[in-house]
């Protein structure tokens, strides 16, 4: 039975901006700091076999969102993630996309 033991997770973070030219998603640069990250180190939910599964990964964008970034966060500003996880062995292969909406408070 194949397995993934060797996960990487990309995390993308967007921000609701309207303006002159309409509505969309800005996207607001992490520099590393939510994102690249090996999913299987010290996570129980690894390693993970093919099929229906249920894991979990724990994203903090409280990182993201001290200093710098904190000058530009609006509590009521809608912000999208999208999540990809990918095969580290083989950094082509997706595995999973997800993308969700939220309003991050802290």
């Amino acid at each position: 039975c194949f397995r993934y033991d060797n996960l990487g997770v990309e995390v993308s973070i967007y921000k609701r901006s309207t303006g002159w030219f309409g509505c969309g998603w800005l996207y607001l640069p992490s520099f590393g700091l939510i994102s690249d990250y090996h999913l299987c180190d010290d996570n129980p939910s690894c390693p993970i076999a093919p099929g229906r599964q249920i894991f979990e990964i724990t994203i903090d964008p409280s990182i993201l969102f001290s200093g710098f970034f904190k000058m530009f966060h609006n509590d009521q500003v809608p912000y999208q993630l999208i999540l990809r996880v990918r095969n580290n062995r083989q950094p082509s292969e997706e595995l999973l996309c997800m993308a969700f909406q939220t309003r991050i408070h802290y």
